[in-house]
């Protein structure tokens, strides 16, 4: 295969053409006086004695905004859960939030800590809550009524109708 050498000089070149090129009156720099330019020297004793503002500096206005009449949701709104959400993710979330503002009686919270009722109302294979911490059991501890519990982390797909029905009957979703 051949190549073609390029002219570094040739006819198309941008050499030639940047050579061709002459500075045009509008492409020159416009010339400035610089005395015209420089600021009026201050005398050092002048630039001591400064004389204070005459007028008084006044605090600018801040408008208050109106509130607005927006409805916003509280977390004792029922709120929608998406259906692909997976089912740890709802526990981690809704449950903890139901759980932390009393939405379980102290009855209920007691059947919490017993592997039978998690099991027979939750699905778990675990007690829901405890007051020690353990393996399978999220490491964040939740707070209700002042007590620290610890809530189980072993969450399976065949769960999630039984928490979504328990988070319905006390009104945390719709």
């Amino acid at each position: 295969m051949e190549r073609k050498k390029k002219e570094k000089d040739g006819p198309g070149s941008i050499l030639k053409w940047r050579k061709k090129q002459k500075p045009t009156e509008e492409s020159k720099p416009e010339k400035v006086n610089l005395e015209e330019t420089k600021p009026p020297e201050a005398k050092p004793e002048e630039a001591l004695k400064k004389e204070p503002h005459s007028e008084e500096i006044k605090p600018k206005e801040v408008k208050q905004k109106e509130p607005q009449q927006k409805k916003t949701k509280s977390k004792t709104d029922p709120v929608e859960i998406d259906p692909e959400e997976k089912v740890g993710i709802i526990a981690r979330t809704l449950l903890r939030e139901a759980l932390e503002s009393g939405k379980a009686p102290e009855k209920e919270v007691n059947l919490m800590q017993t592997k039978d009722y998690s099991s027979m109302r939750f699905g778990v294979d675990f007690p829901l809550l405890t007051k020690e911490r353990k393996e399978r059991y999220y490491a964040k501890p939740i707070v209700i009524r002042g007590v620290e519990y610890w809530m189980c982390s072993e969450w399976y797909i065949g769960d999630k109708p039984l928490l979504l029905e328990w988070l319905r009957e006390k009104g945390v979703i719709k």
